[in-house]
């Protein structure tokens, strides 16, 4: 599965440009690896937004809990969001997530 870095719509193998903005996507997967889990997707879009200034894009996903039932808060017990990075910026992406939320 290919993911447009622009607007995270979901791109088609055969396509050169994401279907939703237009964004030219290379042809070649991208493998994802994911980083340290967030209690949360409050957590998760902050690193985010943080990872796509430097140039890093990722994608969160959160558990089930979280995602069906579209709860985003930091006190249910039991959620969590995890944020997939390319592999090769695995490193660096670990790096900047922990100098940002290293006190939870």
């Amino acid at each position: 599965m290919r993911i447009c870095s622009r607007c995270r719509a979901e791109i088609p193998q055969q396509a050169d440009r994401c279907p939703e903005c237009g964004q030219a996507c290379p042809r070649e997967k991208v493998k994802m690896t994911p980083l340290h889990p967030l209690p949360s997707r409050m957590y998760a879009e902050m690193v985010k937004e943080v990872l796509e200034k430097r140039g890093i894009s990722c994608i969160i996903k959160t558990d089930l809990l979280s995602s069906a039932f579209g709860s985003d808060g930091t006190s249910a017990v039991g959620t969590r969001a995890v944020i997939y990075v390319p592999e090769d910026r695995c490193q660096e992406s670990e790096e900047i997530l922990h100098q940002m939320l290293d006190h939870i």
